[in-house]
């Protein structure tokens, strides 16, 4: 997916990101959600240490 909006909010070795996700699903229909990222900054990289979606109600 590729976030849209997305702010982050940061220090030396923990970070936060949300925003807004759009995605393709499997069967090409398009979602979007909410999404929130913790990431922590370990041996010299950033890696996501929890990452959580969740799909917003679809448009009619």
């Amino acid at each position: 997916g590729i976030p849209v909006n997305e702010k982050c909010v940061g220090s030396d070795d923990i970070a936060y990101c949300y925003g807004i996700l759009k995605r393709t699903n499997l069967d090409n229909s398009e979602e979007e959600g909410n999404l929130v990222r913790i990431w922590k900054y370990e041996n010299g990289n950033w890696k996501i240490a929890i990452e959580i979606y969740t799909p917003l109600p679809a448009k009619k």
